[in-house]
Parts: structure tokens; C-alpha cells; sequence
């Protein structure tokens, strides 16, 4: 695969590949074939690399080849296009930033769009959606201009294909919430509040498949709620409310989040949408420290981006670390059964499954570096991979709010190294 570099290299050692029409990709220097400086490869600088999807689904950078420093200016198509009309797909747009990529048989690299091009409807463009525009000029690179809205080609991906949500919609839920640190500890992000991104898809995802989300009708227009499982400060639920875009029929964008109430009530009636439910027995939340406990991470070399900085560059002392961890764990939850945090597991294409986080101090005894995330199998618990804080607190926080002093503590005792957001799209700049 190639890309570009899509921003300066982090003080950890990290970046991300820009790939048009798909996820941005996860790049350690370490990474980087035949060894190179960082600023050898510069924010722009076009690579070459290996696709490796890791067990969560996440995309990382292998083997990575430098084809051409930072260009001036985008690559220009194959033949000039310049004031043909033509049509296409958004293979992928950044609220945050107010652009995207538009897709089609002229432009399979992506054709830059921005949002103020965008003008023949009050409906919004996502990933997915069927455009008509002509090809123009900005800032000296072809782009989309007079964008046409004219229909919507699913993805697959579930939640992008159900619902488009507006720039500032973190904003206006974390305001109506009972307030919530939702952004990261350790690791860089440019989104706002990367952990409520997380929580809004994923409690999205679980009352899909649980057929828990509720369809009505409003003043004419087809409507979809579903219980985001948060509070306000007054205890009131909150509610996602969607309607049904007009122009690309089947798929719905955020209208408001409401709290319950009279505007529910006439919306919804006596069928208010119902909370996320993961688990039938509550005692699966639960650490049981009479069975065994076996550590088998046989895929360390994939976690190493994630050891903290006196293990990173150490595979062998990196494994070693982890797997004397069995015992000190099984007595640590004995003391204190709130130590064993529960977590829905959901692997990419897979159906969910409860999992529990333990503490792994692999350098100091009062400094958690990562999550061990277990899950029982024929009476003994198996530890197979292991998450950075950020993305433990992150995965935790689906089912709850951790009330917990090592996951997320008041106090931090020390800074366990993250390289990378994972379970966010980071911006093109």
C-alpha cells in the first residue's frame, strides 16, 4: 500500500499513514526499512508499507519504504479534468475539520473536498455518500467543486451507514451529561473527547445487533431513538434522536440529543427506547481468584509499540515482564475485587463478548503500564493481549464508568508511554 505521512513525528516516536478513502494507519519509527531519522521522513513524504491488522482490528505501518519526500502539492490526476462534471463517492470525511475525499473511477487516490463546495442540500455528506460535482482548483491542487448530494452507497460499516453526526455533536452531549473527563490520559488525539466518540458507536453497535433501537414518526418525517445510556446532572436519560435524510433514503443524521421528558414522550409515546444490556449473569463481572490464571501473549512483537520506554526497545525482558505477572495479579484481585475491571469485547466482524482488565506494573510496583485483558475459557482465565491505559479506560467505559484507582487514578503515579489513539480516526492536516 502507499500514502503520506500525515503530520510530524510525535516525541514517542509515532505518526499516522494517510490513506485516501480508508482509516488513517498507525507508523512506529521502528518501523521505517532501511533505518531512517524521523526527519528523513517528514509530515507529507510519500511511503510505501505493509498493511498489518493486529487481533483488536487495529491498522499498523510494517515495513515502511520512503518513495519521495513531502511533495508540494498533491499529485495531480492522470489526464486534466479540470471543469468536467463527474460523479463519485465520499470515501471519507473529517467533521472536525470540514473536508473529505471523494472517490470515483478519475480519482481512485481521492479528490479533496471541502464543506462550504457542498451546496445543493441541507443534508449531510459522510462516508457513503453518491456525489455530482465538477473538478476545480484550490490552493493549486485539483479539488471538488459544486457538490451535488444525489444518493448514498452503503460502506458496511454499520454505524457510518445508519446516521451522519454534525461538527460539535462531542460538544453539545458532553454539555447535556453529568460531567466526564472523556479524553485521553497518555495518548495523543485530535479529536475532541475520543472517549465518547468511542462510547456513542459502540453502545450504537450493541443495540443494533440487540434490536433495541426504536423507530417512530415525527411531524411527517421517519425518526430513529436509541438510549446512549448516559445521564444528565438531574439523573435524566439521555436519547440520540435521528431522522431519516430525504436524498439518501435509508440512512438518518443526528437531529439532537434529549433528555427524557415531554419532547420524548411525543416522539416516542410509551416506547422509550431501552438501555444497552451486556451480560445475563452478573457474576461474569466478577474475578473468580480460585481458578488459574495463564498468560500467553504469543504475539508480543505486534504489542511492542505499546511496552512502556524502558521495554520498548527489549522484546525478550518485554515477555518475560508479562508473564511473571500471574500470581501478583490473582492476589491483588483477592484484596480487592474491584481491582478486575469488566469490558465488552467486540473483534472486528465478530460478535461481543465479556472480557476483564487487570493491572500490569511491569517496571515499577506502583505504576500501571498496560491492561491485561482476560476472559475465561474451560474453568481457567487465558490473558491473550494487552491494551494501553488510554484504550482499556476507553473500552471500559461501555459498560460503565470505572470507579477504580488503577485504570484512571486522581493521582497519577506515573505516565505509562501510549504510541497510538487506536479506536479513533486522527485528522488529515
Amino acid at each position: 500500500m502507499e500514502g503520506f505521512i500525515k503530520r510530524n513525528w510525535a516525541q514517542k516516536g509515532f505518526t499516522f499513514v494517510a490513506v485516501a478513502g480508508e482509516d488513517d494507519v498507525f507508523l512506529h519509527f521502528s518501523q521505517l526499512v532501511p533505518p531512517l531519522e524521523q526527519e528523513e521522513v517528514p509530515q507529507g513524504a510519500h511511503v510505501s508499507f505493509e498493511l498489518f491488522i493486529t487481533d483488536d482490528g487495529n491498522r499498523q505501518a510494517h515495513r515502511v519504504q520512503l518513495l519521495a519526500p513531502a511533495p508540494t502539492s498533491a499529485p495531480a490526476s492522470s489526464h486534466d479534468l479540470r471543469g468536467e462534471v463527474t460523479e463519485g463517492v465520499i470515501g471519507s470525511w473529517k467533521w472536525h475539520k470540514g473536508y473529505g475525499f471523494i472517490v470515483s473511477e478519475e480519482f481512485p487516490e481521492g479528490l479533496y473536498v471541502h464543506h462550504t463546495e457542498i451546496h445543493s442540500s441541507s443534508e449531510l455528506p459522510g462516508s457513503g455518500t453518491k456525489v455530482r460535482f465538477r473538478v476545480g482548483v484550490s490552493n493549486g491542487r485539483e479539488s471538488a467543486k459544486e457538490v451535488e448530494i444525489i444518493g448514498f452507497a452503503p460502506t458496511g460499516d454499520l454505524w457510518e451507514d445508519f446516521a451522519v453526526l454534525p461538527h460539535g455533536w462531542t460538544r453539545d452531549l458532553a454539555a447535556l451529561a453529568e460531567p466526564e473527563d472523556w479524553n485521553y490520559r497518555y495518548t495523543e488525539s485530535s479529536w475532541s473527547s475520543p472517549v465518547l466518540v468511542n462510547y456513542l458507536r459502540y453502545t450504537f453497535l450493541r443495540l443494533h445487533e440487540t434490536r433495541k433501537l426504536v423507530e417512530a414518526s415525527y411531524h411527517g418525517r421517519r425518526v430513529m431513538g436509541f438510549n446512549t445510556g448516559l445521564v444528565t446532572r438531574h439523573q435524566q436519560q439521555i436519547f440520540a434522536i435521528f431522522v431519516e435524510q430525504k436524498i439518501q433514503s435509508g440512512r438518518f443524521q443526528l437531529l439532537k440529543f434529549l433528555p427524557e421528558g415531554r419532547t420524548m414522550l411525543e416522539i416516542f409515546g410509551s416506547n422509550e427506547p431501552p438501555l444497552a444490556r451486556y451480560f445475563d449473569e452478573p457474576v461474569d463481572l466478577l474475578f473468580d481468584d480460585r481458578l488459574d490464571l495463564k498468560i500467553a501473549i504469543d504475539h508480543v512483537e505486534d504489542r511492542l509499540a505499546r511496552a512502556p520506554r524502558e521495554l520498548v526497545d527489549n522484546s525478550y525482558a518485554f515477555l518475560n515482564a508479562i508473564n511473571s505477572q500471574a500470581e501478583p495479579l490473582k492476589r491483588r484481585v483477592a484484596r480487592n475485587y474491584k481491582t478486575a475491571i469488566p469490558v465488552f469485547y467486540r473483534p472486528k466482524g465478530g460478535a461481543g463478548r465479556l472480557q476483564l482488565l487487570l493491572p500490569l506494573c511491569l517496571v515499577q510496583p506502583n505504576r500501571v503500564d498496560l491492561a491485561l485483558t482476560v476472559e475465561k475459557v474451560n474453568g481457567v482465565y487465558y490473558g491473550a493481549t494487552v491494551l494501553t491505559v488510554d484504550m482499556a479506560y476507553s473500552n471500559a467505559r461501555l459498560l460503565t464508568k470505572p470507579d477504580t484507582e488503577w485504570l484512571r487514578p486522581e493521582r497519577d503515579k506515573g505516565a505509562p508511554v501510549a504510541l497510538s489513539s487506536d479506536v479513533v480516526d486522527e485528522e488529515l492536516d
